[in-house]
């Protein structure tokens, strides 16, 4: 749902990326993409044209969450508003949370989206030290709870290197 009170020009940028994703995803849902029989310049060329889609999408998302956030949350992002993360299955350094991690006694909010109609229990969320804390927001209560978080590997990496 959009804000109708929101410019033209907004208004445009958000329909804009929407559909320049449906576009890409369109296109990947082509029977060499799918099968992966295609050659691989053409893979390549699939898989560009949905990264800088995603990354297009990713602002106006962004900011979409960051407004929602304040919104239901009271909690507003330092930066204009939330980076997306583009990976899976990676460390933290591939993600925005890499050069907040030298930093002393950062804190950081993420956002996790189930896009799925299956209800999700739990998430994985790379961070740089296996010392920290984990809070969810409890919206009947209208605050952050402390909640059981463990850590996968608990090797601290040396930030500089």
């Amino acid at each position: 749902m959009l804000d109708q009170s929101l410019p033209d020009t907004e208004l445009a940028k958000i329909i804009g990326s929407k559909y320049d994703m449906l576009d890409e995803m369109g296109i990947n849902q082509h029977h060499d993409a799918v099968t992966g029989t295609a050659k691989q310049a053409v893979a390549d060329d699939y898989a560009w044209r949905l990264f800088r889609a995603m990354k297009a999408n990713s602002e106006e998302y962004g900011q979409l969450l960051a407004d929602r956030v304040k919104m239901e949350m009271g909690h507003e992002s330092l930066s204009k508003n939330w980076e997306q993360c583009l990976r899976t299955n990676s460390t933290y350094r591939d993600c925005p949370i890499a050069k907040y991690a030298t930093k002393e006694g950062y804190s950081m909010a993420a956002i996790v989206q189930n896009p799925s109609s299956l209800d999700l229990t739990s998430a994985k969320v790379a961070v740089p030290r296996a010392a920290f804390s984990a809070k969810v927001f409890d919206k009947e209560a209208g605050e952050f709870k402390e909640v059981q978080a463990s850590v996968l590997c608990d090797k601290d990496y040396d930030l500089d290197g």
